[in-house]
């Protein structure tokens, strides 16, 4: 039983740094007040806070993405 919480515990503590590397090293555009809520809530919150932020923040900007490379194309097919 205490290697098990030992194991949780260990990962929540890289959730939780991940979140907040992830929040301070790459999210430039984003505001200040959010980084903020998202680095409290990986404290308090680690492996569920780094679900959500991998599915709200990384799942958008892969969807930005996406939605460039399809316009690219589209303007491209319309220039031939």
């Amino acid at each position: 039983m205490m290697v098990s919480g030992n194991v949780l515990w260990l990962i929540g503590l890289v959730c939780a740094v991940w979140v907040i590397y992830d929040v301070l090293a790459k999210q430039k555009k984003m505001k200040d007040v959010h980084k903020v809520l998202w680095i409290i809530c990986a404290i308090l919150f680690s492996i569920l806070t780094a679900i959500i932020y991998y599915v709200v923040v990384h799942h958008q900007k892969r969807n930005s993405k996406t939605k460039t490379v399809r316009r690219n194309k589209k303007k491209n097919k319309r220039r031939k």
